[in-house]
């Protein structure tokens, strides 16, 4: 190949190059756009699709518009109104700053720009046909605001084209864009439109109808209401409960100063924060929004904007896995079990959550027959009373009182608001898991020298990790030395872990640590352990407990973290209302 002198880039091909960066697909067109009519202010918005976008792809807001005088250098290269310094784009409080989108945009679609400035009395246009040329501003009919149309997407660029799929297949990830921006911007009116259908149209309001409306009928009864500040750190959001769970999860949201991102280390932590409840290969879901100093994160790593990277990751980390394993354990307030709901409000182009007073539910003081459930088939239990007691002033808690064993599967119990079922072996796992953790953390910890020392062979980016986290992996109970080959020499581990498979948890250790900067996996990996003993330590099926033992379970249930399901996410009771047992004998019909 001939050696060529190196020139410049025609403008025209050069805002193509850069468009295969930012045009990915038609949702990447909707992505920025949308962005830049949130940074505008707008509080209504309109997104109309024709054939998935391929075809065309109008957006309208009412926000503050672009003076005529700004009109061409808005589709320029690099031209923003976002940023204008280095220690503004350090200091980050808009969702676009690139200030390439308009440009690439143009440059592969026929595309139309008007806008009228909230200071003006005229709109204005410009439009461009993926040419390099400057184009000619002309007198526009438009309220105040913007209205983009991108028509033919690739046109210039066929190649690309074939890379898109169906028109129903471009439509739902245009779909989830919106969704994703109208969950984060809750004060704003988003209305999505595809081949002249109605798909999405939801308004400022009730947190409840939003969150229902753009992830399903039933989210929000099913969450969990997490608020929790640390310094330089604030989560909001819900996360569903464990027993609400599916294999597939469609709504994982996660949100840094109001943008949406996909990124790793959160995925981890939210999975992290769900470990103890997760019922097999069921998937988290969530909308979570995290609020941090913007000097401390960095979103400036890839072109979409989805990636960030975070100063202190392992802070970060550690503090949204254990905001969402309190809120799952039952620590923070319970959503929407209170007279008022939480209300979503816009600050700053960015959504957060207001502060509510949050009351308990009121008491049902109704009172039922004691002998009503023998009905099930209950067995009393071996008694070491007279009786179990059925005076109305026994304590009562939230698991109520005992009536019965059924089967020697379940008890049955009676509280305030109806009828309890619990799964004793179930609930008396979390209770000893809970109970060996506790023990475990408060003690020192015991290490055991291998009688033979094991090899662990390493790649190099391991042993990398291993050379930067040695210290760390002293503090956690082993003696490791180098040697030769990419191999680690395991000499002395903790108790806990003599018959786990050494070389298996250090490879898993030394990812953890590469991904994480510092690590929890021992104490993971123990509890793992402790899961197990409690399992087998728990009562078994068929055993049958005396009256005693049975309030002894309730009440220690009563104190357990995480007691609304056992080790394996398995739920470990459920309540039947009074109500819903009114309906089930047909009373009152």
């Amino acid at each position: 190949m001939t050696k060529r002198r190196i020139q410049t880039l025609p403008t025209l091909l050069a805002n193509q190059i850069a468009a295969g960066e930012v045009v990915e697909r038609p949702a990447s067109i909707v992505k920025e756009l949308l962005e830049n009519s949130l940074d505008a202010g707008s509080t209504e918005i309109e997104v109309r699709v024709l054939e998935g976008g391929m075809q065309q792809i109008t957006i309208i807001d009412n926000g503050t518009g672009i003076v005529k005088e700004d009109l061409v250098l808005a589709i320029s290269p690099h031209a923003t109104s976002k940023i204008y310094s280095l220690e503004e784009l350090e200091d980050l409080h808009s969702l676009g700053f690139r200030g390439e989108a308009l440009a690439s945009i143009a440059a592969v679609s026929r595309f139309s720009l008007k806008s009228r400035h909230e200071a003006a009395t005229t709109a204005w246009q410009v439009e461009m046909e993926g040419k390099s040329d400057a184009p000619e501003v002309k007198p526009a009919s438009l309220a105040e605001g913007t209205k983009i149309e991108v028509m033919d997407l690739f046109f210039n660029t066929p190649a690309r084209r074939k890379f898109l799929k169906t028109a129903t297949t471009e439509f739902s990830h245009i779909e989830e864009v919106v969704r994703q921006l109208a969950l984060s911007h809750a004060a704003v009116h988003f209305k999505l439109t595809h081949n002249q259908k109605e798909i999405l149209n939801v308004s400022p309001g009730d947190v409840r109808k939003r969150l229902d409306a753009l992830c399903g009928k039933g989210f929000a009864s099913q969450s969990l209401f997490i608020q929790s500040q640390k310094t330089g750190l604030s989560l909001e959001g819900f996360v569903v409960e464990p027993k609400y769970l599916k294999r597939s999860a469609p709504y994982q949201y996660f949100y840094v100063n109001g943008r949406p991102i996909r990124d790793k280390l959160m995925l981890h932590a939210v999975r992290e924060g769900y470990r103890d409840v997760l019922y097999g290969d069921h998937q988290p879901q969530y909308v979570l929004f995290l609020e941090i100093e913007p000097a401390l994160v960095d979103f400036n790593v890839h072109p979409s904007k989805r990636e960030v990277r975070f100063r202190e990751s392992r802070l970060v980390h550690d503090f949204v896995r254990s905001e969402i394993k309190k809120a799952l354990a039952g620590v923070v307030m319970e959503a929407f079990q209170r007279d008022e709901p939480p209300v979503f409000q816009q600050s700053s182009n960015q959504a957060s959550f207001a502060k509510s007073n949050f009351m308990p539910p009121p008491k049902n003081d109704t009172t039922r027959p004691e002998d009503l459930f023998a009905l099930f088939g209950g067995q009393k239990g071996r008694q070491d009373s007279n009786a179990i007691a059925t005076d109305p002033s026994e304590s009562e808690g939230r698991f109520g009182r005992v009536i019965c064993q059924l089967k020697g599967l379940f008890i049955l119990a009676e509280n305030a608001e109806g009828l309890m079922i619990i799964d004793m072996h179930a609930a008396h796992e979390r209770v000893l898991y809970e109970r060996l953790k506790k023990q475990w953390h408060s003690n020192a910890l015991e290490t055991q020298l291998l009688l033979l020392p094991q090899a662990v062979a390493l790649s190099k980016t391991e042993m990398a990790t291993f050379k930067d986290h040695q210290a760390e992996v002293t503090k956690m109970g082993f003696v490791v030395d180098e040697w030769l080959d990419e191999k680690l020499m395991v000499r002395e581990v903790p108790v806990s872990m003599l018959k786990a498979y050494i070389e298996h948890f250090m490879h898993d250790l030394l990812k953890d640590l590469q991904l994480l900067g510092a690590s929890n996996k021992q104490a993971d990996y123990l509890d793992q352990i402790l899961a197990e003993v409690a399992c087998h330590s728990a009562i078994q099926a068929n055993q049958i407990l005396t009256t005693t033992e049975m309030r002894q379970l309730l009440t220690d249930m009563e104190h357990t973290p995480n007691i609304d399901y056992c080790n394996h996410g398995r739920p470990t009771w459920r309540l039947f209302k009074v109500e819903e047992l009114d309906r089930l004998f047909l009373r009152g019909q």
